[in-house]
């Protein structure tokens, strides 16, 4: 699917968790360690949501108003795949 997918963290979860900014790594999918039961995922099993607009990546991590980092990808490329987009 061509276009741009955003992805927003907590602040503050980054930092408990010790990653770096720096690190791409940080906006993959959580450590398996700390990934809880969600929509699309079990406990222990991480998954990585993405948006196509970044107040919706805000909104999959509840916030408007907390600290957050957010990293955009634009993809070129069409895929095939049963991913959920927002």
């Amino acid at each position: 699917m061509p276009g741009t997918f955003f992805r927003a963290r907590k602040s503050a979860d980054i930092a408990k968790l010790g990653q770096s900014l720096s690190d791409v790594a940080t906006f993959g999918p959580a450590p398996p360690d700390v990934t809880g039961e969600g929509r699309f995922n079990h406990a222990g099993a991480p998954m990585i949501y993405l948006a196509t607009t970044l107040e919706t990546a805000l909104l999959e991590i509840g916030t408007l108003s907390e600290l957050f980092q957010s990293q955009s990808w634009h993809s070129m490329v069409s895929t095939k795949s049963s991913i959920w987009w927002n």
